[in-house]
């Protein structure tokens, strides 16, 4: 999701399940207006596929005031301080897995494809 938004880790946190309509090759929907940058547009199509098997699985699903993305364990809503940390963890990994394989190991890890996303998750960590 944080592909398709390029949104501050506080205006994923926002959404609720209100926010997001599925049709049937993509997502649409809107950013709360109490996010910082205000109220706006999404388009969801990368992550379509992974936010439409998560809201089948999703502990309030019925429930159109509850936040998008919850806690799996307890359901409860996410703070933007988690995310943050998960990102920076997913970044660490992202960069030990280049690290490891410099020169495209066996499992196929080229550094040219990783470079982006690498990119991207820098991004994500300054905007926060």
């Amino acid at each position: 999701m944080f592909w398709d938004l390029n949104a501050r880790n506080h205006e994923t946190t926002l959404l609720k399940i209100k926010h997001v309509r599925l049709r049937k090759k993509y997502g649409e929907g809107e950013i709360p207006h109490e996010a910082k940058t205000g109220t706006g547009p999404i388009l969801l199509t990368c992550s379509f596929p992974y936010v439409s098997d998560w809201l089948n699985e999703h502990f309030f699903r019925n429930e159109p005031e509850a936040r998008l993305i919850c806690n799996l364990i307890t359901g409860d809503p996410l703070k933007p301080e988690a995310m943050w940390t998960m990102m920076k963890q997913l970044r660490c990994r992202i960069i030990r897995v280049l690290e490891n394989n410099s020169n495209a190991g066996d499992d196929g890890f080229a550094g040219s494809e990783w470079d982006g996303i690498v990119q991207r998750l820098d991004c994500l960590r300054l905007k926060y």
